[in-house]
Formats: structure tokens, C-alpha cells, sequence
């Protein structure tokens, strides 16, 4: 889990400050390199607001296309912390949140209590723009309060004839789906190449953004299409 509030938060609308798709873009892209089977519960405001820039928008749709966003079906605050809640009472799932869930703890106070994992927003001292020219890094990471045995069911845990139903309603993801988020995670790190206005080096494996005058980012449907394009196109011979 990452953040690039210093990088652009020009360019972000306020409804996307705490729903950041290029957030969620990268926590998919972790939890499959995992083998994490997961969906993200997105507040149906957050995909609604005609505020929202269309580069984010455009990052959401291809997660929601993937098959990864739950959205609520009605537009109240409480509604996506309710249908989390739900979900994990339903399925033993793990919910990760820095919300303490309050309003809902008469209810779910147990489940609150064994099923949330929280996390702290550190900064990331490693970052910098000189490394984000070469790769995709961030500027704050999300550490999970959490061991990576928390997010697996052993046949002798409590919750686990949950989960196996869970796995009915919601299958392990394709592993087509790798490239999919692969793909969005290399939009993420060419536009904001763009947004620092560096120009990535004749070596990109992405040819149509070897020349910043040439091609510059409007949505990631174009960069889908253009990097298809790219990768069809025959070796050339030697």
C-alpha cells in the first residue's frame, strides 16, 4: 500500500484523497503477488462524484472491470463500512482499515475485534524522485499491523468453513489478472514520469513514450490499446 501525495496532489480531487485508485492499483498488484484472494469495497461516492479527475476514474473502472471492487448499491457514509462488516461475518474474511468501525460495534463488536487488521502510513525513507524515474516506488507505505498467517485459513481454524464458502462467491482470481494489474501499474509509473515532466530514456520498453513530444497520457483505455499495439508488433531482424 502506497501514497504519492507529494508527487501529485495537484492533480488529484479532493473525493480521491482517501480512495486513491493508484493506491488500490498497487495493493492489487501485492496481495496477487501474494496469492491472496481479495476484493476492495470502494464507497459508492467515491465512484460518483463528478469531481473525480478521468485519469482516476479511468484507474477504478479497469479495477472494477477486473472483477476487484465491491461497491454498496446506495450512496450512505455507513454503507461501505456495513457491507465490509458483512462480508467478513459472511466469509471470514480480513478486513483491512484504520476505521475502529464505532457505529457499528454493537453489532459486529466480536468480529471487530478477530477479522480488522489496521496499519500506519510511515514515510518512506527511501524514496525519491531520482528512484521514481527508474521504477515505480512511493513516497508512504501502509505496514500492516498484521503476520502473513493472519491472512490464511488453516483447516483447524475456527472461520475456516467460512472461507471455503467465501471461495464459492468469490473465486481465486485469474492468473491472467497479473497482467492485467501489471499493465495499470506501468500506466501509474509513466504518468507520474509525465507529471514530474521526465522523459523516459530510449531503454523504455514502452516505445510510444520513448518521446515525450510524441505521446503524452490522457487515460489508460489509450495506453492499454497503445502498449497492445507495441507488444504485437514484430522483432525487428538483425
Amino acid at each position: 500500500m502506497a501514497n504519492f501525495r507529494e508527487v501529485i496532489e495537484s492533480k488529484r480531487a479532493k473525493c480521491e484523497a482517501r480512495n486513491d485508485p493508484m493506491i488500490l492499483a498497487l495493493l492489487a498488484g501485492v496481495f496477487l503477488n501474494h496469492g491472496l484472494n481479495f476484493r476492495i469495497v470502494v464507497p459508492k461516492l467515491a465512484t460518483s462524484d463528478e469531481s473525480s479527475t478521468n485519469m482516476f476514474v479511468d484507474i477504478l473502472d479497469e479495477l472494477v472491470q477486473c472483477g476487484l471492487v465491491i461497491r454498496p448499491t446506495t450512496p450512505d457514509k455507513e454503507e461501505d463500512d456495513r457491507a465490509m462488516l458483512q462480508l467478513a461475518d459472511r466469509y471470514g474474511a480480513v478486513i483491512i482499515s484504520q476505521d475502529n468501525f464505532r457505529n457499528h460495534y454493537e453489532e459486529f463488536g466480536n468480529l471487530i475485534h478477530t477479522n480488522v487488521i489496521g496499519y500506519k502510513n510511515v514515510r518512506n525513507d527511501k524514496f525519491s524522485i531520482e528512484i521514481l524515474k527508474e521504477r515505480l516506488t512511493v513516497e508512504r507505505r501502509f505496514c500492516l499491523n498484521a503476520n502473513s498467517s493472519d491472512f490464511y485459513a488453516q483447516p483447524t481454524d475456527p472461520q475456516y468453513a467460512k472461507v471455503k464458502k467465501g471461495l464459492t462467491k468469490f473465486p481465486q482470481i485469474n492468473p491472467n489478472m497479473h497482467e492485467k494489474i501489471g499493465a495499470l501499474n506501468l500506466f501509474i509509473h509513466e504518468y507520474l514520469c509525465q507529471v514530474i515532466n521526465f522523459c523516459r530514456p530510449n531503454t523504455e520498453p514502452v516505445d510510444f513514450m520513448r518521446n515525450c513530444d510524441d505521446y503524452v497520457i490522457t487515460s489508460f483505455s489509450d495506453f492499454k490499446d497503445r502498449h497492445r499495439t507495441s507488444l504485437q508488433k514484430p522483432a525487428n531482424k538483425i
